[in-house]
């Protein structure tokens, strides 16, 4: 091999090893990543994969409570009052959050949001504004959200009004027999020292009348309540209230209940699956609360769809079986009534509304039977 040759090798060789190497700085160069911000990267992509997999219908939110029940404790009367129920979603899917409900004004929820992820975590806020009066009290607040499980969950809040001012008694049971109803002293006393007066007092249905002078600031007032005993007997429950000008407590309840002289059991006759002509019986019984002798003068009914067919008679207590025959249908009504009147001969009166449903059409008339054709009358049954 000559040397001319050998020379002409050499600088291809050469040649080629220059190419390769320039070959591969090139490679490496396009293959270092760029500084600014790639526009369709993997990880948006990853992201809304992740987004899309959550809303799928088949998966779905699951709502956990730490606690479904907060106890204020000891608070103020008409005060306002802030907690807060922490929860997260626990399932697979979004967590929606459709409404809240409080079970009364004074109870007022809040929510930042109304959609969740899976993991999240949120909170509901309550404010509870307290009665005015002492005592124990609580308030609800319901939660609707998509959790299939458990669509609708309960929270709640209690709380013990704690009172500065001491009532007693509390609660009274009077009396229709007695003088005054039974009526005794009503005293308030201030258990932090502070004097007060009576601005205001207020009986339900005017039943109770007290006297009291706004003028006197003391730390003890005690009141001779007078009763209305006409009025009595036709609100036998219901309440004396106090307004007060104390720093803390500013109203103060006395309840009261007073049982009838009479009073029948049921109070309600309720008839079901009633057909035109087919009578039905029930008992009533009536009953003395105060051991007064019952002397029954008459049992009739408004619409005369009642009539008594049994009675017996005790010392406080006297008990009749009546029939009740539903009439003929008013148009579509399925239902009927009518007012059963028991008047005594010491003038009392008792009342009770009777009420009927008739049996549906395809019921009463029974697979055997045609159209329009009505079971005969007559056949008397318990319901």
């Amino acid at each position: 091999m000559s040397n001319r040759f050998c020379k002409f090798l050499l600088v291809i060789a050469a040649l080629l090893f220059l190419f390769s190497v320039s070959a591969c700085q090139s490679e490496a160069k396009d293959s270092k990543p760029s500084d600014k911000p790639s526009k369709a990267g993997p990880l948006p992509v990853l992201v809304e994969v992740a987004q899309n997999e959550a809303n799928q219908p088949g998966l779905a939110g699951k709502i956990e409570f730490e606690e479904v029940v907060h106890d204020f404790g000891q608070v103020l009367p008409n005060s306002y009052n802030d907690c807060k129920f922490t929860f997260k979603n626990t399932g697979e899917g979004v967590l929606h959050i459709d409404r809240l409900k409080g079970t009364c004004k004074c109870t007022v929820p809040d929510l930042d949001k109304k959609d969740y992820a899976p993991g999240e975590s949120g909170q509901i806020g309550v404010r509870f504004h307290a009665p005015r009066y002492p005592g124990s009290t609580s308030q609800r607040v319901m939660v609707f959200s998509n959790d299939a499980e458990n669509p609708k969950v309960q929270l709640q809040v209690k709380a013990y009004v704690q009172s500065d001012i001491k009532v007693e008694p509390e609660k009274m049971t009077l009396s229709l027999l007695k003088p005054d109803a039974g009526m005794s002293q009503i005293t308030l006393t201030s258990e932090d020292g502070e004097r007060f007066s009576v601005k205001k007092v207020v009986s339900a249905g005017e039943v109770v009348k007290v006297d009291f002078d706004p003028n006197n600031i003391s730390a003890k007032h005690v009141f001779n309540p007078v009763v209305d005993m006409e009025k009595l007997e036709k609100y036998l429950h219901g309440y004396i209230d106090f307004t007060l000008n104390h720093p803390k407590t500013t109203n103060v309840r006395v309840e009261y209940s007073c049982l009838k002289k009479f009073e029948t059991s049921p109070t309600v006759i309720i008839l079901r699956n009633s057909v035109v002509g087919q009578t039905q019986e029930r008992l009533v019984y009536l009953t003395s609360n105060y051991d007064l002798p019952i002397d029954v003068e008459s049992i009739s009914s408004d619409k005369d769809l009642a009539r008594v067919i049994d009675k017996k008679t005790t010392k406080t207590r006297f008990e009749f079986k009546i029939a009740i025959t539903p009439p003929e249908k008013q148009g579509n009504l399925r239902i009927f009534s009518d007012m059963l009147r028991i008047k005594l001969k010491s003038g009392d009166e008792l009342t009770i509304p009777c009420r009927g449903f008739y049996v549906p059409e395809e019921k009463a008339e029974g697979p055997d039977e045609k159209p329009g054709i009505k079971p005969h009358k007559g056949h008397l049954h318990e319901d």
